[in-house]
């Protein structure tokens, strides 16, 4: 009996695992996810995070410089009434300066929540009425949404893309959150001629690959090839990590990457030759 209970118990957090990586697909949501009442590996959880994934790569833009695009997405299951603010109000961080070069710019952002009623499935869509930008400091913006029709049992799940022409500005990504994380996974794929360090912090595990690809820029007409640097890492099943009295910032030791460019290099026989550095020393300082 106790072999077919644990038997039992491992079946369900396989399936929790299938639903959250294979069978994902953005606008469609299983029923089974929708019949989830606990997350077996927290059972305290008011909200999990089922699946996320980064990717960032670089565009060549038409003012001749690189463009850093993000493409992001992400589902929540809400299981408690802890839980529903959490994943029905969201917000997105961008940058507006005095120029549109000088703009982040979000686009293709979609965002539905799903309910099971009468066996039946719910979808909600989120409406335009519901999005507001807000400011957070003079150039520092927020694009701020309430998703509808969230209660207990609900699944949200929101996309957008980023375009941001702070390409040489630090890439910072965070796996775990104050709420436990089913699936998480970032791609990231850099040309050759940018060099970054890496870092990664936490304590968690992060499964990383990195692959050597071909890449083409469109530079005004001229087509210009380069390796690049792909590096997938993903993470399963991280724990909550709360807020705690005896820690200053419990930020600082959530499982993440960090990524800064040091250099830029670029030495083609048809491109003006263009080399900057990014990274400080003690003379520059």
């Amino acid at each position: 009996m106790v072999k077919k209970i644990l038997l039992f118990v491992i079946s369900i957090a396989a399936c929790q695992t299938a639903f959250s990586q294979e069978k994902f697909k953005f606008g469609t949501v299983p029923e089974s996810l929708l019949k989830m009442t606990v997350y077996e590996k927290d059972t305290s959880a008011n909200v999990l995070v089922v699946y996320e994934d980064c990717d960032m790569y670089y565009q060549w833009n038409t003012l001749g410089g690189f463009n850093r695009i993000t493409e992001y997405v992400v589902r929540f299951k809400v299981l408690r009434q802890a839980g529903v603010d959490y994943a029905a109000n969201n917000s997105i961080a961008f940058i507006k300066g005095n120029l549109s070069s000088e703009t982040e710019q979000i686009s293709d952002f979609q965002a539905f929540t799903y309910n099971l009623e009468n066996g039946k499935t719910v979808k909600t869509k989120l409406e335009k009425q519901y999005i507001n930008v807000e400011d957070v400091t003079e150039h520092l913006k927020k694009q701020k949404f309430a998703m509808p029709a969230v209660k207990v049992g609900s699944v949200v799940e929101y996309k957008y893309t980023l375009s941001s022409p702070f390409y040489s500005s630090p890439i910072h990504y965070t796996f775990q959150r104050s709420i436990p994380v089913q699936f998480s996974k970032l791609t990231t794929v850099i040309p050759s001629f940018f060099t970054f360090n890496s870092e990664i912090r936490g304590y968690e595990t992060i499964k990383t690959d990195i692959q050597i690809v071909n890449l083409n820029f469109n530079l005004g007409g001229y087509q210009m090839p380069c390796n690049g640097r792909q590096t997938t890492a993903q993470t399963t099943d991280l724990p909550a990590l709360k807020a705690d009295n005896y820690v200053w910032n419990v930020n600082d030791f959530l499982t993440g990457m960090n990524f800064e460019l040091m250099r830029v290099s670029i030495n083609d026989p048809n491109f003006k030759p263009f080399y900057k550095d990014f990274s400080q020393t003690w003379t520059s300082l």
